[in-house]
Parts: structure tokens; C-alpha cells; sequence
């Protein structure tokens, strides 16, 4: 049959699971002769495929033998084919195992670093019931997971917060997020704590929401600290005023409302520049940026007077010290604003008075030279015609006279070289340059025209713009 063309016997001995080796042989047996070499090159085609793995096409003459090899060319293809199949599942099953490894991994350190976490992260049901506790929570609300698992999250807030709470739970079941809102809780000891709590929805494989996930930072030391910082702040009796690194205002203090005209509400959130007048806008917008680029404690505008704009458009002089407060996500600028109005005002009355005082000192010790000369001429001349006259006592109590009067000269002298160095002249006003000199000639002068025997002779003489002392120095 297999002469003569049927290769049924062939596809028959394959279906049977007769291995390709042992066919070959058995053909090789029944085809011996003119067809032992054909046969020969398939059995070795099979031999080499089964040892290495290539399959070769033998090249052979005569039709039944190429069908067999045809047959076995397309079973080893389809064979091939097979093992790429599986080599390509292998793969993927690899893959697939692989990233279900990543991802047990990572479960694995989700796990860890909640369990690790100093902030209390737990889970609930739609319905407010806790499924999951970890021991960041037992450390904030003192419950071991065995006291609070399965029961109402509404243990964990006082009675009159626990509609708002399941509000949230509600709102997150429908897909929203609730980002670092404060609430108030309380813990197993009946403590009340401040928390600032973050709302995430649990989804299951299907994509449903089937619970919430809660991470609540105990905020309480954060809170008081702000609210003492606050009191601080609003019994200070300088302004004060906290910016931003944007210069918008963050919180101002009652002494700023009252000194700038303005309320806390019409400042908070807006540009700390509109308490600048526009002169100093300029340098207000370089100072701040300085400042922020090496942030410590200083006094602002070192060096020139500084003025603050009033809501009513006026302007007040002030002080400013700046101090930067570090926070977590900016430093931010603490300035203190003082009112220096009175200070300024009573500084200027002080250099008046000062000034005055020096005009004072130097008309006094200029004027007071020509009485103490009289003196002094005078104690001199007793003592030079009574000296040796008198008593002993007499004659010590003259030379006191005499010494004194010339050591109040001395003295005099020194204060008006003195005075001429710091004395200004007064604003200029009308003076009456006939009074001034009469004054002098019967005065200030008598004693030296007496002793001189000199005389004054004074026609007309104007009224001028100037300063009246001043004058009086240059007639006399």
C-alpha cells in the first residue's frame, strides 16, 4: 500500500503516538532497496530534530517519500509552533507572578509603614463602622484595636460632632476627598483633641466604594502653640502684622487696626503694600525680597525715616523690626510696627530747646562778660588801694573776690567759644536795629564807655529781617 501511494499507514502509525524515530526505522526496514537512502536521509532529518531541536527538510526523490516528508515537515512546524505557544504563556505566567510579587511588596511595605506611623490611620464602612485600627490611633485615642474595631467610628468625636462626621463619610462614599480638615475628637480617657483629618474612599476590585480610609495628626500642641502665638500677638502693644513670602497679610493685631484706621477683615488676605505710601513702594517691594533672601531679625529701612499710609490717606511716622517664623511649607515675616508720633514730636521739642539753650548759653556767657569785668576791675582796685589797711581777714576776703571773678571769666570765655560752634541763628524776623543798640549802649556797654570815657553817638536806624541776638553780637 505504501508503494503504491497510500500513506494512510503513515498518518496512522503518527496517530497512534508511534514516536517519529521508530517510524523512520520501520520504514527504513519495509523500504529497503532503492528507497533505503530516501528513507535513510528522513530517519536522520528525525534524529538530528530530536537531539538538537532544528528540523531539517531532507531533500528526496519519489512521491510516497516526499508526502512522509512532507508530513513531518509540517508536524515538526506545528510542534514548533506548539512550543512557542507554551515558552509565550511561560512568559507571561512569569510576568503576571513577578508583578504580583512587586505588588505584594508593596503591600507589604503599605502595611509596614502604616503600622509604623506615629498619625492614626484607620478604616470604616459606609455605614461608620471601624474596620481597621492602627497603633498610631491606639497612641492618639488610647484604644487597642480589640476595644474599637466593629464598633460606631462615633465613639471617637463628642455626641454633637457625630452628624458631621458621618456627613464626611457620606460625601467620601460619593467618590470625594476631604483634604487636612480640622474637627475635634475625643479619646478613651475623655480627653478632647484637636485633628486634622484627611478622607480618602476605599474601592473594591469591581471599582465600588465599599468603605473610607481616615488618617487623623493629633494637632492639639500645634493648635495651642498657634492660639498662645495669637494672644501674644494681639496683646502686644507695638502693631503687628504676619506676611507671606507673596506679601499678602496673614494676621494683624488690634494696635495696627487702631494706628492704620483699618479692621482686621479689610486687611487679612490683602497686600501688606497698601499700608505703604507710594514714595516708599519701591523700596518696600527690595526690602522684602532682601529680607527673604536671608531671612534674620533686623530693623527695616535702616538708616531713613519710615512712614506708614493711614486708611484716610495720611501718613504716620514709624519703626519697623522684621522677624522671619519658620513654618513648614514658607517663612513667613513677623513685623512689629511702632508709633514713633510722640517720640518724633517730643525730639523736635527737644532740639528746640536745645537750641534755645545753647542761644541761651551763648547771649548769657556774651552778656555777662561786661557786669563780671566791672566786678573784677572793681575787686581789683580795692585790693590794690586797701591791701595792708584792714584787718588780716579783710585782706583774704578781697583776694577770694579777686580770684573769683577772674575764674568766672575764665569760665564765661570757655562757654562762648563753645556756644559760637553750636549756635544757629534763629529763624530770621523783624528786628528793631535802634532798640537793640540803646539796649547795648545802656546796658550790656556802660561799664566799658564809663572806664573808656568814650561815647556812642547812633543816628536812625532801620527795622530788618534778621535775627535780633545775632545783630546785638555785631553792634556790640
Amino acid at each position: 500500500a505504501l508503494l503504491t501511494g497510500r500513506s494512510t499507514l503513515i498518518l496512522w502509525l503518527f496517530a497512534s503516538g508511534i514516536g517519529a524515530a521508530a517510524i523512520a526505522t520501520l520504514l527504513a526496514t519495509l523500504l529497503a532497496g532503492t528507497l533505503s537512502r530516501p528513507i535513510r536521509a528522513i530517519g536522520n532529518a528525525v534524529s538530528d530534530f530530536e537531539s538538537t531541536g532544528n528540523w531539517t527538510t531532507p531533500r528526496v526523490s519519489g512521491s510516497e517519500v516526499n508526502a512522509l516528508s512532507a508530513v513531518l515537515d509540517r508536524m515538526v512546524t506545528s510542534e514548533q509552533a506548539h512550543v512557542e505557544r507554551l515558552e509565550q504563556e511561560v512568559r507571561t505566567r512569569r510576568a503576571a507572578e513577578a508583578a504580583l510579587d512587586r505588588e505584594a511588596s508593596q503591600l507589604r511595605l503599605l502595611s509596614e509603614v502604616v503600622q509604623s506611623s506615629a498619625d492614626a490611620i484607620f478604616s470604616t464602612t459606609l455605614d461608620g463602622v471601624v474596620t481597621s485600627w492602627n497603633p498610631g490611633a491606639q497612641w492618639t485615642y488610647g484604644y487597642p484595636p480589640e476595644e474599637i474595631v466593629d464598633r460606631p467610628v462615633g465613639t471617637l468625636v463628642p455626641e454633637e460632632g457625630v452628624p458631621e462626621l458621618m456627613d464626611l463619610i457620606e460625601r467620601v462614599g460619593a467618590g470625594e476627598s476631604v483634604r487636612e480638615m480640622e474637627a475635634t475628637h475625643r479619646t478613651k480617657a475623655g480627653r478632647v483633641v484637636t485633628v486634622s483629618l484627611t478622607m480618602s474612599p476605599v474601592q473594591a476590585a469591581t471599582g465600588d466604594i465599599v468603605g473610607t480610609s481616615v488618617i487623623a495628626r493629633d494637632i492639639t500642641d500645634q493648635k495651642s502653640m498657634e492660639a498662645r502665638f495669637r494672644l501674644s500677638v494681639e496683646a502686644s502693644p507695638a502693631g503687628m502684622v504676619v506676611v507671606d513670602r507673596k506679601g499678602m497679610i496673614l494676621l494683624v493685631n488690634r494696635e495696627i487696626e487702631r494706628l492704620f484706621g483699618y479692621s482686621r477683615e479689610e486687611l487679612i488676605g490683602e497686600p501688606v503694600d497698601m499700608l505703604v505710601p507710594m514714595s516708599a513702594a519701591r523700596h518696600h517691594s527690595a526690602s522684602r525680597e532682601s529680607f527673604h533672601d536671608d531671612p534674620t531679625r533686623r530693623p527695616m529701612g535702616s538708616g531713613r525715616e519710615l512712614f506708614g499710609l493711614r486708611k484716610d490717606g495720611s501718613e504716620v511716622p514709624v519703626e519697623i523690626g522684621l522677624n522671619p517664623i519658620e513654618t513648614p511649607d514658607e517663612t513667613l515675616v513677623l513685623a512689629s510696627v511702632v508709633d514713633i508720633s510722640l517720640r518724633k514730636k517730643t525730639l523736635d521739642q527737644l532740639r528746640r530747646s536745645n537750641a534755645e539753650l545753647e542761644q541761651f548759653a551763648y547771649v548769657a556767657s556774651h552778656d555777662l562778660q561786661e557786669p563780671l569785668r566791672m566786678v573784677a576791675n572793681y575787686t581789683e582796685l580795692l585790693r590794690n588801694r586797701y591791701e595792708g589797711q584792714l584787718d588780716e581777714e579783710a585782706d583774704i576776703y578781697i583776694g577770694f573776690a579777686v580770684d573769683g571773678a577772674r575764674r568766672m571769666q575764665l569760665l564765661i570765655a570757655d562757654i562762648l567759644r563753645y556756644s559760637k560752634v553750636t549756635t544757629t541763628a534763629k529763624p530770621f524776623a523783624p528786628a528793631d536795629t535802634a532798640a537793640i543798640v540803646e539796649r547795648l549802649v545802656t546796658s550790656t556797654l556802660a561799664m566799658a564807655l564809663h572806664d573808656s570815657g568814650g561815647t556812642v553817638e547812633v543816628g536812625k536806624l532801620p527795622v530788618v529781617w534778621g535775627d535780633e541776638i545775632q545783630l546785638a553780637q555785631v553792634f556790640q
